[in-house]
């Protein structure tokens, strides 16, 4: 017997310096409209020039704390998979995020054995199989910076010692190959 959750935090991502993925403060007055609590990790969306005005607009049932208050609530939303916070939230959390299951196996037993409920928003698909929540430009250009490190590191300033031009060969089809190229 489930009911239904009563509130839900929004921790910042920190894994990237700079980074300014976040929810949109028109999407957090969506999840405000819906009558649960919200609780926003504070200096949420300053990176992509929001302020808390901005994501309260007075709803009264939006507010801000530390990153624990965010991970504290019944739903937690983060977009890229908080590895180092999963200890930070209680057993019968829904977390919602990035998960990749089949890329981290070892995530699965290890949400088991914390108690936490989980979606993988990379793993929601329409009825024709099609994932709705990607970003194949970022996911290209991740694989493309490893891979020029990795040359970078064998021929420093990209330049090989015979002076010949760097060859490459892109594997794959689809949109990360599309980006890619």
């Amino acid at each position: 017997n489930m009911t239904p959750p009563k509130s839900i935090g929004f921790p910042r991502m920190e894994q990237e310096a700079g980074e300014v993925r976040v929810f949109l403060p028109d999407f957090i007055q969506r999840m405000a409209a819906l009558e649960v609590q919200v609780m926003i990790e504070e200096g949420y969306g300053s990176r992509s020039g929001f302020d808390e005005a901005d994501y309260r607009q007075g709803a009264i049932n939006v507010d801000f704390g530390t990153r624990q208050e965010a991970f504290d609530q019944d739903v937690v939303l983060i977009l890229r998979s908080p590895d180092d916070d999963y200890r930070r939230m209680k057993p019968g959390t829904i977390l919602m995020s990035m998960l990749h299951y089949p890329t981290h196996p070892t995530r699965v037993p290890l949400f088991k054995e914390l108690g936490l409920k989980t979606i993988s928003l990379d793993s929601i698909v329409n009825d024709n199989d099609v994932r709705l929540m990607e970003n194949m430009k970022a996911v290209a250009w991740n694989g493309l910076e490893v891979a020029f490190g990795l040359l970078a590191d064998r021929w420093p300033g990209l330049v090989r010692p015979d002076g010949e031009p760097i060859q490459t060969l892109l594997l794959g089809t689809g949109m990360v190959g599309k980006h890619a190229v």
